[in-house]
């Protein structure tokens, strides 16, 4: 029961951080993008 406990608050914490990450990746992408299509 233990384990499983703190598995699941590990997944939650992963799941936290990765959907942070993917937020600012998105918005980094958005910033980047038009500035790549402008050198081409």
């Amino acid at each position: 029961m233990f384990v499983d406990i703190q598995i699941s608050e590990s997944l939650v914490q992963c799941v936290y951080f990765a959907s942070g990450r993917l937020n600012v990746v998105e918005l980094g992408i958005d910033e980047i993008e038009p500035k790549e299509e402008e050198t081409r």
